[in-house]
């Protein structure tokens, strides 16, 4: 009864769904690492202009902008551009430890706590990638991206010959992850089932120079007669696809997903000027990469069941076999 239970709950397509490869999540550590590396470059570029106390964003009037919602940031502890400037190096060596893998796990903390301090310091110019990347960070506190092509996995103990690391991962945590970014797109797709958009007209005034296109944008938001179907076609995208990662977890619907939705968002970067949000949501699939994408798979207990007997049984294909076959 109980290996019956176990087969059962394996192929429960919810649960699949929340199923994440370590070799995947170590990719998704070195994307988030290097965007906290990239975001702190940036934004010292105009540290004095958004969060120093001569700039924009004066600390007292942040602080009104906030009203009376309690609400933390290492960055309110003291109004000096070199305290900000400090902050937000932080962010930028929490990024560097977390792309290598050091200290993996107290580097992800300190990244959240630097980015959420950061975003809230510079609340009104804050855009939808930024938040969405702090969302990111505070469910990969609970995520094991240091077990696998990490500084954090050499001090591992060696395993014996022809055993391989576990690679395997579902808990809350990868629940959350998997659920949070159906829901962005979903949200995103929901909103968007207004006039504006159903009448073909969204995506021309978005790509205009004067909302948030680039000139490659604005040129294509000419012609009328590819822009109108697109964005319909977008709508759709957006509120269909993601629910498929729940009802249809396949490593072939996986890798489709991950594949669309990336070039969405090269799309997006190269027509829009909305800073970090296209490589915010390019990292945020990766971890939906299915372990058959890295050449060989951790055995199941099916598999590890037949690796004990005497004679494999009648049909039985090996792990490393089913990963090559995968996509035939």
């Amino acid at each position: 009864m109980r290996d019956a239970w176990k087969t059962t709950s394996r192929r429960l397509l919810p649960w699949r769904a929340f199923l994440l490869d370590a070799r995947s999540l170590a990719i998704y550590r070195v994307g988030l690492g290097l965007i906290l590396v990239v975001d702190c470059i940036e934004r010292m570029a105009d540290l004095e202009m958004m969060l120093g106390p001569s700039g924009i964003f004066p600390l007292d009037t942040i602080m009104r902008y906030h009203g009376t919602v309690t609400m933390w940031s290492l960055a309110f502890a003291h109004d000096s551009t070199a305290w900000s400037g400090t902050v937000l190096a932080l962010e930028g060596l929490a990024g560097a430890a977390l792309a290598i893998g050091w200290h993996t796990r107290i580097a992800t903390i300190v990244g959240w706590v630097a980015v959420v301090s950061i975003i809230r310091r510079g609340s009104p110019a804050v855009n939808s990638g930024d938040v969405w990347l702090a969302c990111q960070m505070f469910w990969a506190m609970f995520l094991p991206l240091g077990a696998r092509w990490s500084l954090d996995s050499l001090r591992q103990p060696t395993l014996a010959p022809g055993m391989e690391p576990p690679t395997a991962v579902s808990s809350v945590a990868t629940a959350a992850l998997v659920l949070q970014l159906v829901a962005v797109y979903l949200g995103a797709g929901l909103s968007k089932c207004n006039a504006d958009w159903l009448s073909g007209n969204a995506m021309t005034v978005a790509l205009s120079v004067h909302d948030h296109g680039t000139l490659l944008g604005m040129m294509l938001a000419s012609d009328a007669w590819w822009t109108r179907p697109l964005q319909w076609l977008v709508i759709g995208g957006e509120v269909l696809l993601p629910v498929l990662l729940l009802i249809a977890p396949t490593p072939r619907v996986r890798v489709g997903l991950v594949a669309v939705f990336t070039i969405f968002h090269i799309g997006t970067a190269i027509t829009m000027t909305i800073g970090l949000f296209p490589i915010v949501g390019i990292v945020a699939w990766l971890p939906l990469l299915p372990r058959e994408v890295w050449g060989s798979a951790a055995a199941t207990d099916d598999d590890t069941a037949c690796s004990h007997s005497e004679s494999p049984r009648p049909g039985y294909v090996p792990p490393r076999e089913r990963s090559r076959r995968w996509l035939l």
